[in-house]
């Protein structure tokens, strides 16, 4: 009998925790559904600047046409700076409006020839079989990785998705940030990021730090403390 309800109690809550995670998934993905809706709007389906380490990337670092991860693709930014300066890109977003988005803003640019393949993911769930690539990019997507996960994700489906002499360029937010004490953030300091690199074979090229206020889309005028990285895979290692 006590085997029983062991048993009938590991059940119930497993399923309990299934639902929760299902609300969490469901919550975020209508969060950013509105974050896009709203930042298309504001933009009137203009493509809005891409994030600076991105252009910086395709300006200094990449020299030949390669094929790119761009993570959190909101509605095109890095995307469009991509395929201008001759790459194909794979889009990934977890709001399904965030590749819709992307999609019918590089059409209007004739910019849609550039898009290999677009999945509608977290990136805690990016599928096995993509990569490796050149390089993953992507803006502040990477502090929204749940901290228990943070690291495993990282090194699972962000640096082991970038071949060797391949590159990473991204935004995380740091210690001053308006939103860091939020639990469900990872937020990180310039020391943990170059430990996080260089104990996966990493060799960081540019690294830059700021706190300024902006205007976003959800909350007004924000504290932001963002450090900015580009990465680059110097060493082949089993991760």
């Amino acid at each position: 009998m006590f085997y029983f309800k062991f048993f009938l109690f590991l059940i119930i809550s497993n399923n309990l925790i299934g639902q929760v995670e299902f609300q969490q998934t469901e919550s975020n993905i209508e969060k950013w559904m509105d974050f896009n809706e709203k930042l298309q709007n504001q933009t009137n389906g203009n493509i809005p600047q891409p994030f600076q380490p991105v252009e910086t990337l395709t300006l200094k670092y990449l020299r030949e046409p390669s094929i790119i991860l761009d993570i959190g693709c909101e509605t095109g930014k890095n995307a469009a700076c991509l395929i201008k300066n001759g790459h194909q890109v794979v889009i990934l977003d977890i709001a399904p409006n965030a590749i819709y988005y992307t999609i019918e803003n590089l059409k209007k640019e004739g910019l849609d020839h550039g898009i290999q393949d677009s999945i509608i993911s977290s990136i805690e769930d990016l599928p096995a079989e993509y990569g490796p690539f050149k390089a993953v990019v992507g803006t502040y997507a990477f502090s929204f990785i749940p901290p228990h996960l943070f690291e495993q994700i990282m090194r699972d489906n962000v640096l082991n998705r970038i071949e060797y002499n391949g590159y990473f360029v991204g935004g995380f937010f740091g210690e001053e940030h308006t939103w860091a004490a939020n639990p469900d953030l990872s937020i990180l300091n310039i020391q943990e990021l170059e430990t996080l690199f260089s104990s996966h074979g990493f060799s960081i090229l540019e690294i830059n730090e700021q706190i300024k206020e902006i205007p976003t889309v959800f909350n007004g005028i924000t504290k932001f403390h963002t450090i900015n990285v580009i990465a680059h895979r110097t060493l082949k290692l089993d991760f």
